[in-house]
């Protein structure tokens, strides 16, 4: 039978591939399904099919696949044009599941559109004013100016000795007079 001369081709070029579809399915389910889905084909065709297949595939083709590597030849040149801009065409939707670039600036143009008609206008009217946004920002560069000023005098300043304690700011007394303290009442002690 001519499927079990395909099978054993296919066993050849994919033999593991081939070998788990056979396993997973069995034989005999196997060939009728392929012998159903590859009806009406010539031997030729079938040759044609396995050439194709053997150059491109790299696992094992499905029913459908290896029907159309069978009948390629067998297509006009306009087909062929026909099934490339096809084949391009699904790659685009692929890759943009949303549309195209410009369908999807149109709907966001759209909704940005019902954002401002729901909003009431183009405008809303709680909205600043340029005015209003220029004074902000102005203020905020002089905000920025003096904090920059302060930054300047605090790193003017000359450090003090570092102190006994946690903070800086506090009644605490730096570490020199606290040595110097001891060392005084050390003295006093002995000099007693």
């Amino acid at each position: 039978m001519w499927i079990d001369g395909l099978f054993a081709k296919f066993a050849i070029c994919w033999p593991r591939d081939w070998h788990d579809r056979v396993a997973l399915a069995g034989a005999d389910r196997l060939a009728g399904e392929w012998g159903e889905g590859l009806a009406g084909l010539k031997p030729e065709q079938l040759d044609r099919g396995i050439r194709y297949a053997r150059e491109h595939y790299d696992w094992a083709p499905s029913i459908a696949k290896f029907r159309r590597a069978c009948l390629e030849g067998d297509s006009t040149p306009e087909q062929r044009a026909r099934e490339a801009l096809m084949a391009r065409q699904r790659a685009e939707q692929a890759a943009l599941p949303n549309g195209t670039w410009a369908e999807q600036r149109e709907r966001g143009r759209q909704h940005l559109a019902g954002l401002r008609a729901a909003l009431g206008g183009e405008q809303r009217q709680d909205a600043p004013s340029d005015d209003e946004i220029a004074d902000r920002e102005r203020r905020r560069a002089e905000q920025l100016a003096a904090l920059k000023a302060r930054e300047t005098e605090r790193t003017a300043q000359p450090r003090r000795a570092p102190v006994f304690g946690s903070r800086v700011d506090s009644d605490a007394v730096p570490l020199g007079d606290l040595v110097a303290e001891a060392k005084r009442r050390s003295q006093e002690q002995e000099a007693a």
